[in-house]
């Protein structure tokens, strides 16, 4: 494997951006409007651990989450974060990632993450 030459690599960006603002160089520019985070509420979380006949720790094991956390949020004391609803989200999804995360170990938290980004990556937005 050979090594990368980071600071070479952001040294060129660095000369594109300048050669860009002085017009001698057209860079693709690209506008990205963010997709809309999916709904995550009290209901639908009380509903899919319902769903999935577990308990309420075994639900908060499953989504690697407090089961203080969990508490408020199914009873809607506390709002899910943005940060944190593409995670839940792609769990109550995805029930074969909740099956595997539920026999999982912390050895295997690894294991769990990957299949989490798996998961993440394989589901239409």
């Amino acid at each position: 494997m050979s090594k990368r030459n980071i600071l070479g690599g952001l040294m060129e960006g660095v000369a594109a951006m300048k050669s860009q603002r002085q017009g001698k160089l057209t860079l693709r520019s690209f506008k990205v409007e963010p997709a809309p985070l999916s709904k995550v509420d009290s209901k639908l979380i009380r509903d899919t651990r319902k769903r999935l006949h577990c308990s309420r720790a075994v639900f908060a094991r499953m989504l690697r989450i407090n089961k203080r956390t969990r508490e408020k949020w199914e009873q809607g004391l506390r709002r899910i974060k943005p940060s944190e609803v593409l995670y839940v989200s792609t769990f109550l999804r995805n029930s074969s990632v909740l099956s595997h995360a539920a026999f999982a170990d912390t050895t295997s938290y690894t294991w769990a993450r990957a299949s989490f980004i798996k998961a993440c990556c394989a589901s239409p937005r």
